[in-house]
């Protein structure tokens, strides 16, 4: 695969992610939840696979600038988020 390919998929599944958690936030759907954790795996090879292919400076830097964002996402962001949002709706259920 190409790099603008890899590129192209990588951040078409970034939105899949992004639109999955909106529907879990909006629908309390823990599938969308699910489904979007499960991209980190695929997301992750792909990012790796561009690496491999990466042949400047310039694409050097984005492999690694994506890695450092993928791991902060699923790793950091993903899961407080996902805490603080389940911890939220508790706390509104109970006071409504």
């Amino acid at each position: 695969m190409d790099k603008q390919l890899l590129m192209d998929e990588i951040f078409d599944q970034y939105n899949t992610v992004f639109l999955d958690i909106k529907g879990y936030i909006a629908y309390d759907n823990a599938a969308l939840k699910e489904k979007a954790l499960n991209e980190e795996t695929s997301i992750s090879e792909n990012i790796k696979a561009f690496k491999e292919i990466a042949n400047t400076k310039e694409d050097k830097n984005i492999a690694n600038e994506l890695e450092t964002f993928n791991e902060y996402y699923f790793s950091g962001f993903l899961p407080s988020f996902i805490d603080s949002e389940k911890k939220g709706r508790v706390r509104g259920w109970e006071n409504g």
